[in-house]
């Protein structure tokens, strides 16, 4: 459920958890010292949860206007991330990656190339690469991974890149898995609710 979440709402619920540490440190600290709690705490309240997503929705913000994240070039769009791939990858790289099929480069290389991209783009928490997929359709982290590496392998091997259709087709891909792993769940229990019945004293009369 949190992967699924927006990247601003994960990172909140990572503040949260830290914020919950700091509170029962500052606790901790207190007994140790034999003061007040609320003295211990008077120079480093603990923020509040619409606090921790209002930062974190602005952080994500931020991130998605940014052009480099940690010192790296964030690309613009899939275009873009083509001609950075081509400056930044060398000719036996490009040449080795364009001789194999395209389902065997994606799976092959995912993990390191793809990964690469996911890490260094700003793909799983957030940027305006990420976001420019999103706006196409392709939602989620991997998707986003496996739609550059095909498109760089059709950029090298002189095909049509055809975004919008590649986008179409994961979309229609994620509803139907979506659907199967809708309809295989297993409800794990189920009751019937009942209504609690008057006491004898409260019981109208006839």
């Amino acid at each position: 459920m949190v992967y699924n979440s927006p990247p601003w709402l994960r990172l909140a619920v990572l503040a949260s958890f830290i914020a919950s540490g700091a509170s029962a440190g500052l606790a901790q600290a207190a007994r140790a010292t034999g003061s007040e709690p609320a003295e211990t705490a008077a120079s480093a309240a603990p923020a509040t949860a619409e606090e921790l997503a209002d930062d974190a929705r602005k952080a994500y913000a931020k991130r998605l206007t940014q052009e480099k994240i940690d010192g790296h070039y964030i690309p613009s769009d899939v275009l873009d991330a083509l001609r950075e791939l081509d400056k930044i990858t060398s000719t036996t790289s490009q040449t080795s990656y364009a001789s194999r099929p395209e389902d065997f480069v994606v799976k092959k290389l995912y993990f390191s190339f793809g990964r690469w991209m996911g890490v260094n783009w700003g793909l799983y928490d957030g940027s305006r690469l990420s976001a420019h997929l999103r706006d196409l359709g392709v939602d989620q982290p991997d998707g986003q991974i496996e739609l550059l590496m095909r498109m760089y392998h059709r950029h090298l091997t002189g095909k049509d890149l055809d975004v919008k259709e590649l986008a179409m087709a994961y979309k229609e891909k994620r509803a139907l898995e979506d659907t199967d792993r809708m309809r295989r769940a297993t409800v794990i229990d189920s009751f019937t609710r009942s209504e609690p019945k008057p006491a004898a004293g409260n019981r109208p009369r006839g």
